[in-house]
């Protein structure tokens, strides 16, 4: 395998010299597509709105969800059929609900 010298090396540089090209443009190297792009409608939250936290009602929510068990076991579970794991799957969400339902309501 021959060696490349370093004048060869040195004349293909992988991204364009500061303050050329179009890295100026919010590009990174040349051949990447650009940096800042927007998609969808989301609005990235101003400071004031990111330092507030959650809301109230998400903090009640996330509170209620974490109070509640899936009765899911822990583990891998490998089944020869659908209809097995749909079974389980079915069995241990009733279990959750019957659970939810029969749990007293807090104020």
């Amino acid at each position: 395998m021959r060696k490349m010298s370093d004048a060869i090396m040195r004349t293909r540089p992988l991204i364009a010299p500061r303050g050329e090209g179009p890295q100026n443009e919010g590009y990174g190297p040349v051949d990447q597509q650009p940096l800042q792009r927007t998609v969808g409608r989301r609005q990235s939250p101003t400071l004031n709105e990111s330092r507030k936290g959650p809301s109230a009602s998400l903090q009640a929510l996330l509170l209620e969800l974490s109070a509640t068990r899936t009765r899911v076991p822990k583990g891998v579970f490998r089944y020869t059929t659908h209809e097995e794991a749909n079974r389980d799957q079915e069995r241990w969400r009733a279990a959750t609900v019957v659970a939810r339902q029969s749990r007293p309501e807090s104020s």
